[in-house]
């Protein structure tokens, strides 16, 4: 696999969470009404969906038994770890309960001995360490007002939390453990303005009992560090003004916003060492970027690292953070530094968005890795050498980009993508259609189109720069030539019969991109023809278009004669055609749809725009009698390659329909139901057909004719199974550029290119000369049996 889009992140404060278990690196996030489970940026250990369709508001991981908690406005619901004996670690329900709803998100905290604490207009306190019993609430308190956080410390003595406007942070500490009947007291931690977050000290390894630290931040940008002894209250140990951390840029006119975040000692040391282990040898010494960062490993540190999002870093030691006196130099300056690496805005569609960061260290696999969610739905993964990263003297490459998290809030339904295959746009069923830029890193997101209206059908124009879709009475176009969208146009049409498709059609000049043709053909053999007219750069408004006031218009009306009793009309996969425009009617031009009737007649179907005249020209290509009634799915290429999928959706035949031939023929079986059919081509025309399955995708590849033995015409070379990934079924696929497939489950995009290993080829007997190890999907059906 070549990379997943795990699902749009919730914005919420607490929609990200990360630890370590068992030696592995866990990150949880959660998404509409699933929870997302990674163990590195590019790999997904598990997903998890819940039959109630409500978003989730908050997700917490516990360190000590792997736990995971996650809840929508009113329930709460507890996952275990399972199977990890067997390599294939997974999570199920272990509970599930009831919490009062209220106006704001609730909050989620795990303590000690399997303890979770429960926020939002009352404290609960909630043992769920009991797999016979459900979690049993041994504390309740009511707040003065919706707390924005709540935490418990890592040794459940104590809680903190905050209010969304709050300049008091409320102590709770624990007065007695064993006991059913819980009692606390409190204490008040003043601010003078209202408290963004806080946080527990980590301890330096799990399950270790340390002196409790709280950190604070402040609307007055400061960071404040609270320490306590053993049974006392907390106390200020130090300050840190987080806007004199970096010095104001005299550039920017805007608001001087900072971005902190901690380093724990845990992972400070882990990252240094892991850091000492790669360079060995003993040229550590000659390093000076790693004995300055040794230094401060050794004093007992901390790391608060400041960020203004524009490209400045600053990092702090807090050394020897405890309830003793703080000497006059526990806060100290070690790193300053501007690069690029630092400018997380622009990773951002909006400046305005919402970002909070998490960091940690995977010493199994891995450097520091610092996570920024931003709120307009993606989280960026970066690498660091924790070295690099706090290295003094100017230097490029601190941060190394290894993922971005995005995908859907809701089930994927539709992909569909333009010609080339190097834009796609996926759309669920509550009217979510992302718009993505294929390249050869992977997918990028360039635009998220929220439409309230039904979508029937969806098109790209011009490389995915403007959206086209059909509503049950509209055409309406979208401009997405920048990450901020906006409408180019819509018109409303009447048409007898229901709509089938829409349709790019080819260009009725070939040198002029500014004017593009869309058709609908709907199941009486009707049709409508709209001409709109495109912005010819980005300055553009949405007034005048090149000089028409109207962007979108009908340009006509037809009636596709002879078709017969239509039961669908489909765009024909571009599958080993170039989009050549030939300006000549005949039986060579470029198809542009492929129909069937209700009796299995499959027929090929190009166009010509005659803009003289205002009318379309139709001829049929090829057709063919394929006796499939019925048929359940139909797909079919420009090679004039037809594939349809019986009636019960069991059995799958590839048709040649210019050759008038049956080539391939396969029942799966009742249990085996075909959903999707998808076509692409090798560089020398060898077709290749995905067949979707619920929970798979089976690739058939055209074999090469071999004059001296006897095989067959089609094979199955690669099998991809999306079981271990998400219990979510397939909801559509599509291939892109150069033979890579993508797959939409659930909330998730998953993105294959060509290369797959010998463990999942199907074709066991093709002919080598040599063991190889990874094969490529264009070479596959390429070797003659």
């Amino acid at each position: 696999m070549k990379g997943v889009l795990p699902g749009k992140p919730e914005a919420s404060l607490q929609a990200v969470a990360t630890g370590s278990w068992d030696g592995q690196r866990i990150i949880v996030y959660i998404t509409g009404n699933a929870v997302s489970i990674l163990s590195s940026p590019g790999a997904v250990l598990h997903t998890i969906y819940d039959d109630d369709t409500r978003h989730l508001e908050a997700v917490a991981f516990d360190e000590v038994s792997g736990k995971i908690a996650a809840c929508t406005d009113s329930t709460v619901r507890i996952y275990r770890p399972i199977g990890h004996e067997h390599d294939s670690l997974k999570w199920a329900l272990q509970a599930t309960f009831d919490i009062e709803s209220g106006p704001t998100p609730a909050t989620l905290s795990w303590g000690s001995a399997e303890e979770l604490l429960i926020g939002r207009c009352s404290l609960w306190l909630y043992d769920t360490a009991s797999k016979s019993k459900p979690p049993t609430c041994h504390w309740k308190q009511a707040l003065a007002s919706p707390a924005r956080s709540a935490l418990l410390s890592y040794d459940s003595s104590y809680i903190a939390s905050v209010g969304y406007h709050d300049r008091l942070v409320k102590v709770w500490r624990r007065l007695n453990f064993g006991s059913e009947e819980v009692h606390f007291e409190y204490g008040y931690l003043p601010h003078p303005r209202a408290v963004t977050s806080i946080q527990w000290r980590k301890p330096l390894h799990i399950g270790q009992t340390i002196e409790n630290v709280l950190y604070s931040f402040c609307a007055d940008s400061a960071l404040r560090v609270w320490t306590c002894a053993e049974g006392a209250d907390l106390q200020l140990w130090g300050k840190l003004d987080l806007l004199q951390a970096i010095p104001k840029d005299p550039s920017n006119k805007g608001q001087d916003t900072r971005w902190a975040f901690i380093i724990s000692q845990r992972d400070l040391a882990n990252a240094t060492e892991r850091v000492v282990q790669e360079q060995g040898n003993g040229q550590e010494k000659e390093d000076v970027a790693l004995q300055y960062l040794m230094s401060i490993a050794n004093r007992d540190t901390e790391i608060c690292v400041v960020l203004d999002g524009r490209g400045s870093m600053s990092a702090w030691a807090l050394e020897d953070v405890s309830s003793k006196p703080r000497e006059a130099n526990n806060i100290d300056n070690v790193a300053f530094v501007k690069s690029q690496d630092f400018e997380f805005l622009s990773h951002s569609a909006t400046t305005s968005s919402h970002v909070e960061i998490l960091n940690y260290c995977n010493k199994s696999a891995g450097h520091f890795y610092i996570l920024f969610h931003h709120f307009d739905g993606h989280i960026e993964a970066f690498e660091s050498n924790i070295a690099d990263l706090l290295d003094p003297t100017p230097k490029t490459g601190r941060l190394a980009h290894r993922a971005t998290w995005s995908g859907h809030s809701g089930a994927v339904k539709k992909i569909v993508r333009n010609f080339s295959g190097r834009a796609v746009v996926s759309r669920t069923e509550e009217g979510e259609a992302v718009v993505w830029n294929h390249q050869r890193s992977g997918l990028l997101r360039h635009n998220v189109i929220s439409e309230d209206r039904h979508i029937h059908r969806i098109c790209l124009l011009r490389g995915g720069r403007f959206v086209v879709f059909l509503h049950h009475d509209t055409l309406s176009v979208w401009d997405c030539r920048t990450p901020t969208h906006k409408p180019l146009g819509e018109c409303k049409y009447s048409i007898k019969g229901k709509p089938l498709c829409v349709l790019v059609l080819p260009r009725s000049n070939s040198g002029d991109d500014s004017v593009a043709h869309i058709a609908t053909i709907t199941s009486e053999q009707r049709g409508i023809v709209w001409e709109v007219r495109l912005p010819l750069d980005s300055n553009s408004s949405n007034g005048a278009k090149n000089g028409y006031e109207k962007p979108i218009r009908e340009f006509c009306a037809f009636e596709l004669e002879g078709a017969g009793d239509l039961s669908y009309v489909l765009p024909a996969d571009p599958a080993g055609s170039k989009p050549v425009v030939s300006g000549f009617l005949d039986v060579f031009a470029r198809d542009v749809a492929v129909s069937y009737t209700h009796s299995g007649r499959v027929e090929f179907w190009t166009a010509r725009v005659d803009t003289a005249q205002g009318r379309v020209e139709w001829l049929s290509t090829a057709s063919m009698e394929t006796g499939v009634s019925e048929p359940a799915l139909l797909s079919g290429c420009m090679m004039k390659k037809a594939a349809l999928v019986s009636q019960n959706r069991s059995t799958l035949t590839i048709w040649d329909i210019r050759g008038a031939r049956l080539e391939y023929e396969q029942d799966f079986e009742s249990h085996n139901t075909v959903e999707d059919l998808d076509w692409t081509a090798t560089p020398d025309l060898q077709s290749i057909l995905a067949v979707g399955f619920p929970y798979r995708v089976l690739l058939l590849s055209q074999m090469r004719f071999d004059y001296l033995n006897k095989g067959p015409a089609w094979a199955p070379i690669r099998e991809i199974s999306i079981r271990e990934f998400t219990p979510h079924p397939i909801g559509d696929s599509t291939w892109l550029s150069h033979g890579n497939l993508i797959i939409g489950a659930g909330n998730q995009l998953f993105l294959y290119d060509r290369d797959f290993d010998e463990t999942s080829a199907l074709v066991t007997s093709v002919r080598t000369h040599q063991k190889i190890r990874k094969r490529d999907l264009f070479e596959a059906g390429s070797i003659s049996w």
